[in-house]
């Protein structure tokens, strides 16, 4: 890590200590409110929708290699590379869910047309549900992370302008410490 990087990852760490409480409210808000519309629009449980996502998230990773994936050159069109089914004991493993749990919920997303298990018995998600509403959905995501993304460094930026500039931010235990 080059100096200016190490300066910088300090300052940011210090203004983080400050600025706690505001920046995990708005990453907070960012995720309840986009994991209820996902919720809502794709009319699944949250379970479901997590589920799906981190699948979807599992079988475009060969797609998304190397990072950043290139652009196929003008006039040609990069052919993307297969979906990589992903098992049962995988998923149960990263998501850290019951067997029984992911089992039920791929056979509801199975049946809803949202994924398919193959000979394998690997699961992948089925691309042609990513349809207008999906994409609809994602470009709101998208757009709202980058507005968040945008109010975390500004609030990571900012300088004390009130002379408290060494007092932290209380936090539930400080504030617990001195009721005590």
């Amino acid at each position: 890590m080059a100096k200016n990087d190490e300066t910088e990852q300090q300052t940011i760490d210090q203004n983080f200590a400050r600025v706690f409480l505001p920046v995990a409210f708005a990453i907070n808000r960012h995720m309840v409110y986009h994991l209820g519309r996902a919720r809502s629009v794709l009319d699944l449980d949250f379970t479901s929708v997590y589920l799906l996502a981190v699948l979807a998230h599992l079988n475009a990773i060969d797609a998304l290699r190397p990072w950043p994936p290139r652009r196929a050159a003008s006039g040609t069109s990069a052919s993307p590379a297969p979906l990589r089914p992903v098992l049962l004991r995988d998923l149960c493993e990263i998501t850290r869910l019951p067997r029984e749990t992911v089992r039920r919920r791929l056979e509801v997303l199975q049946q809803k047309g949202r994924v398919e298990r193959g000979s394998d018995g690997g699961w992948t998600c089925v691309t042609s549900i990513v349809d207008e509403q999906a994409m609809d959905l994602m470009q709101d995501i998208a757009r709202n992370l980058l507005s968040t993304a945008h109010d975390v460094s500004a609030l990571l930026d900012l300088e004390p302008d009130d002379g408290r500039k060494d007092e932290p931010v209380p936090n539930a235990a400080t504030s617990r410490e001195q009721k005590s």
